[in-house]
């Protein structure tokens, strides 16, 4: 059952547009208001188009200059913006109040005709300037109330002109809005629009099907992306909208059968239990304080990190909208309490539709997501830093890598020596902490970092430096989980995980010096990428402006170059490259793009000298590198983070080295025709320079090795290599946590087997179940459980391979050829897994094989038959279902006859036979020193884990495919 998003409408009681009696129609609720006049409308925005012309006509001289609340929905602003209406804006704080001060100064500089006030969510937040607005409103201020929010809030609207509201957020209708004043309405500007409610109520009885009705998950699921998609069209149709609405004869007459009464009381019922439930939170709270007999649109929490928050809701079919998104129009005036509001506030669903029920299973839901909020160090710190000497690389791939941890709903906060990199962290939405240290004395800071890692919580800290020690690691390494990312392998430091994602890493004795005792992310998969060199835009070919290659040689007028040497260019390489260009009459007709960094030391100079070349191009701050290597043809680079990203992008390059930390890049990318080297520019800068040139003319003249060096860049990296550190850090989080709370969690791998060849069902591992690839069900469970120290699959397929780096899974080596048949059994692949482990260093305590079409394994299955596994310190521990015949009764075809296999049982009663059991195929736990022992064949056998029938299902045609579609959408109704 889901809970919140907008009403449904049962059709049965949509009524006829005929025989509807023509009669006035007031609400109780409206009445309440006092004024001697009401009008309906088809929308809230419709109710203010309506309420400023009537208010114009009624007051000919009034100033058409109004007083907004600054947290507003940006769709209140339409109405007053087309009646030609100029808007001011005035403050709020986070209890949602204005201030008495600030609004008399405005009323006195900015002279408006009217004041828009707003009682939030059910609390009278106006309750202590009432008597103000009766002040004002005697002086010739119009106040104009809008009670969206607080529809059921006794004692509001008295001192209001106008009153102002939308229906149809309220009750399952397909449109309504009201208007309610004391001055006369302008009736005669409402007009019908049959159009818009016939689509509205085409939609929202659909959901209503799709709630109540049957349907296959697949049928359910078109249902629902249906009424989502024109939901969304008929809010931009009303957007659009400039007239003024009239409520429909339906909407009328849904209305005239509702117990207002009945509806304010459960939710008032609603929100005190919820309410309650909230108290004592730290994650998120309430955002006003509880009211009496409140009855409001929603009950408003503020929340930490209210992205992850509304991800955990909507995982479990709870929609909290967030209310609202800033507006264009008052975006630039907001004060931080305002982008406080913004940035946190959460609207939590507790309207008539639900009961106690309901109410129940979301307060659960917010329980389980504060519980795993504080029972876990969630919290990863980054140290890093960016100046004019170290450049900005550091830090600009540690926030690639905090944006997937983000993802993973990771906390992060930076730690800096100084302000230099702040402005980046600020750009990317990142929180830091600045030490106020000397960035190359790393020790000397260790005392004030342990401060700030114990008071922000941190269990991890991930740090990106060259001047650690190990001293430095010594002193903090009791607080949390160190990662560090280590480039040039000059000590062995006392650290949890060591990350190495350049291609030189083979050069050094990783495993052999770490025996263990750090986990090791080696290799270009884990080359941390920005998301615009990920897979899906990668490549500049795949790119939709992308200038076509045409079949013939294209004119050397049209090549345009990249030109780049990192943040801080320290050998001035830019200058000495494009100052050279004169003199090679060849390269004058190129256009040479030139990415000039944040600290680069003579800016001004390459200024100049682009000032005198109209061929020179310089970009600062660029916003999308990805989009600008993607137009360009070729590239001349230093060596670093941007070749791996001219290879996402599949640009030809020319490039060279400029420091210590390069010097190996050149073995590898100067292979298998990737790149050309140049050299070393600060060994021989004229050589360097003129190889560059060289380079260039040989990739303009050759096409074919330019294709060549495309498709040898393109195998280099998918770009996803931040999430997977991501899922290894959080991992490495989740592993702690579970260890603390279950001391029997040792080292476990997740092995999934994923052969690519299905004769049955042709790509059967890959295949969408219900809109994703089947193997990603399996993936994700094995990583939400928090057990393993590493999720890998064992595949032969590239295209297998490439869906679970993306899911978070690990493939850090592909099936042997003598594996990868069909003959070969699923304890053949999982001994060479170990093997494989074992001859690059690590070894596991516990194992699971989990096989790849098995969606109906979720992460509390692995850990309760983890569990299971360490109490019984048994060998394995399989998942079963019981048959749901007796096997003992069974028959067989014998002579054209049907007989039972054993007559003896035959009247038998079902409940005198022993119960029995088969494998589900979904899952096996070992202990790995017991499964290898006796190579897979279980000496004492399996811990039974017994599993419901209805979450079991064979796959191996598509009747059976389709048959586990529908019981997996049965379990997620259960859950």
């Amino acid at each position: 059952m889901e809970i919140g998003s907008i009403y449904e409408m049962d059709p049965a009681k949509v009524p006829s547009k005929t025989g509807l009696p023509e009669k006035s129609f007031s609400f109780k609720q409206i009445e309440k208001y006092g004024k001697k006049h009401a009008a309906f409308t088809m929308s809230g925005r419709s109710a203010i188009a309506l309420a400023l012309r009537s208010l114009v006509r009624n007051r000919s001289g009034i100033a058409k200059k109004c007083l907004l609340p600054a947290y507003m929905c940006d769709t209140v602003f339409f109405p007053f913006q087309r009646e030609g209406w100029e808007i001011c804006f005035y403050h709020l704080n986070k209890k949602l109040e204005a201030d008495e001060e600030e609004l008399r100064r405005l009323i006195g500089l900015e002279r408006p005709g009217l004041l828009f006030i707003h009682a939030y969510y059910g609390v009278d937040t106006w309750k202590p300037m009432r008597s103000l607005l009766k002040e004002w409103k005697k002086e010739g201020l119009c106040i104009m109330e809008d009670v969206t929010q607080s529809y059921y809030l006794e004692g509001v609207g008295a001192e209001a002109d106008y009153v102002v509201g939308s229906l149809r957020k309220w009750y399952p209708i397909p449109d309504g809005g009201f208007v309610a004043a004391d001055e006369s309405i302008c009736q005669k500007e409402i007009v019908s629009e049959e159009g818009f409610t016939e689509k509205r109520i085409e939609f929202l009885t659909e959901k209503w099907n799709y709630l109540h009705g049957e349907g296959s998950p697949e049928e359910k699921k078109g249902m629902k992306d249906r009424f989502l998609r024109k939901n969304r069209e008929m809010e931009e149709w009303l957007d659009r909208y400039e007239g003024v609405g009239k409520i429909s004869e339906e909407a009328l007459g849904i209305l005239a059968g509702i117990d207002e009464e009945a509806c304010g009381e459960q939710r008032k019922k609603n929100y005190r239990y919820l309410y309650e439930k909230l108290k004592n939170k730290t994650r998120f709270w309430p955002v006003l304080p509880e009211a009496d007999g409140a009855a409001p649109l929603y009950l408003a929490v503020y929340a930490r990190e209210r992205e992850e928050l509304q991800s955990f809701l909507t995982a479990h079919d709870i929609y909290a909208p967030v209310l609202w998104p800033v507006g264009r129009k008052n975006e630039s005036c907001l004060t931080e309490e305002e982008k406080y509001i913004y940035g946190h506030m959460l609207a939590l669903p507790m309207d008539q539709r639900y009961g106690r029920e309901e109410m129940e299973r979301e307060a659960m839901v917010l329980e389980e997501y504060e519980n795993r909020k504080t029972n876990r160090k969630q919290m990863t710190g980054i140290r890093a830093d960016a100046n004019e000497e170290a450049g900005m690389g550091h830090i600009m791939r540690c926030i690639t890598i905090a944006k997937q941890l983000r993802k993973l709903g990771q906390e992060v906060l930076f730690f800096t020596a100084d302000h230099y990199g702040c402005g980046l962290l600020e750009q990317a939405g990142m929180e830091y902490r600045c030490l106020e240290t000397f960035w190359k004395d790393m020790e000397g800071e260790t005392d004030r970092l342990r401060e700030e890692l114990i008071r922000a919580g941190c269990g991890n800290l991930l740090v990106d430096s060259y001047h650690v020690t190990r001293k430095y690691f010594d002193k903090i390494r009791d607080l949390c989980k160190i990662i560090y990312i280590d480039d040039c392998f000059e000590d062995i430091y006392p650290v949890d995980m060591v990350i190495n994602y350049n291609a030189y890493h083979v050069r050094f004795p990783y495993e052999e010096a770490y025996r263990g005792r750090a986990r090791l992310l080696l290799g270009t998969e884990y080359m941390p990428l920005r998301e615009e060199f990920q897979e899906g835009g990668r490549g500049a070919d795949s790119l939709a402006w992308k200038k076509p290659e045409e079949e013939e040689p294209r004119l050397q007028e049209k090549y345009e170059v990249l030109v780049s040497s990192g943040g801080g260019d320290t050998c001035d390489a830019l200058y000495g490259i494009l100052s050279g260009l004169g003199g090679e009459e060849a390269l004058r007709g190129i256009l040479f793009h030139v990415v000039v960094g944040r600290f680069h030391p003579n800016k001004r100079k390459l200024e100049k000298l682009a000032a005198e070349n109209k061929n020179i191009k310089l970009h600062d701050h660029v916003d999308n590198m990805a989009e600008l290597m993607g137009r360009c043809d070729m590239a001349v680079s230093a060596a670093g983070t941007m070749l791996f990203e001219l290879c996402a992008m599949r640009v030809p390059t020319v490039f060279f080295v400029c420091a210590d930390n390069q010097q190996y890049d050149s073995e590898f990318f100067g292979q298998e025709e990737r790149m050309v080297f140049a050299g070393d520019i600060r060994q021989g800068r004229e050589d360097c320079l003129e190889r560059i040139y060289q380079g260039l003319k040989m990739l303009i003249g050759d096409r074919e090795m330019r294709d060549r060096m495309k498709e040898a860049l393109g195998r280099v990296t998918d770009g996803c290599g931040a999430a997977r550190i991501a899922t290894q850090i959080a991992t490495q989080s989740a592993l702690q946590i579970v260890s603390q709370a279950e001391p029997y969690t040792e080292s476990a791998v997740a092995v999934i087997t994923a052969r690519g060849g299905s004769k049955r069902i042709p790509g059967k591992n890959k295949k969408e179940f219900l809109g994703k690839p089947i193997i990603c069900y399996s993936i994700e469970a094995a990583l939400a459980s928090g057990l393993f120290e590493e999720v890998m699959v064992s595949t032969d397929d590239e295209e297998i391979a490439k869906i679970a780096r993306s899911a978070g899974a690990s493939v850090p080596f592909m099936r042997s050829e003598a594996t990868a048949n069909d003959y070969a059994t699923t304890d053949d692949v999982l001994l060479e897994v170990l093997e494989e482990y074992e001859r690059r260093g690590r070894t596991f305590r516990y194992m699971a094989c989990i096989y790849p079409t098995a969606p109906f394994v979720t992460a509390e299955k692995l850990k309760a038959a983890f569990r299971l596994l360490a109490e019984e310190e048994a060998s394995g521990v399989m998942p079963v279902v019981r048959f749901s015949f007796p096997p003992q009764r069974g028959m067989a075809v014998r002579n054209g006859r049907l007989e039972y296999c054993q007559p003896e049982n035959a009247m038998k009663r079902s409940q005198d036979l022993e119960p029995m059991y088969h494998d589900c195929g979904q899952f096996y736990f070992y202990d790995v020193k017991k499964y290898r022992a006796c190579r897979g064949n279980l000496e004492d056998g399996y811990v039974p884990f017994p599993v419901p029938e209805t979450e079991v299902q064979d796959i191996d045609h598509m009747t059976d495919w389709k048959l586990a579609e529908i019981k997996y959408g049965m379990m997620q109704e259960r859950e």
